[in-house]
């Protein structure tokens, strides 16, 4: 094993394992992950690259259309994935990739995918956030218990 060879030690389609989370419908052809990874976007059957402006928790594309087609993005789907076409939200399908796919009129797009936290997350954050605040208040008030200890045994001294 050397620098030359070590990436070939592991079994993956991509470099680092990003296709551990992958849906199974992603993972059963490497090409699909491949090409997920690589940011293909499938215009009618045929594959392009798109590279996405990227923030927290979403991805933007922006794609020029001569007519009506079918868009397979490289953006795995999971629970609360939402699309926008154009500033609009809008439904979409999974495709044989497991991501998502839009039929898109002839023109210019700006398509942004994306994913919301499900409500549950918010209520961990909420719990954690009081568990936290517990905790200070706790050793603040131990330590501030034993500071007043220690003036009222030193004033009894006096």
């Amino acid at each position: 094993m050397n620098k030359e060879n070590y990436q070939n030690q592991f079994g993956y389609a991509v470099a680092y394992g990003e296709t551990d989370y992958y849906p199974k419908r992603a993972q059963a052809n490497s090409n699909y992950a491949e090409s997920i990874v690589n940011n293909m976007v499938v215009i009618n059957n045929k594959e392009i690259k798109i590279k996405p402006t990227a923030a927290p928790n979403y991805l933007t594309f922006n794609i020029k259309l001569d007519n009506k087609s079918r868009v397979d993005l490289p953006v795995v789907t999971y629970a609360h994935t939402y699309v926008y076409v154009d500033h609009k939200k809008v439904p979409f399908s999974k495709s044989k990739r497991a991501t998502v796919q839009l039929e898109l009129a002839k023109g210019k797009h700006v398509v942004t995918i994306g994913y919301a936290p499900g409500s549950l997350y918010f209520v961990g954050l909420f719990i954690a956030g009081i568990g936290w605040l517990s905790l200070a208040i706790f050793f603040t008030l131990k330590k501030y218990k034993k500071y007043f200890s220690k003036k009222t045994t030193a004033k009894a001294r006096s």
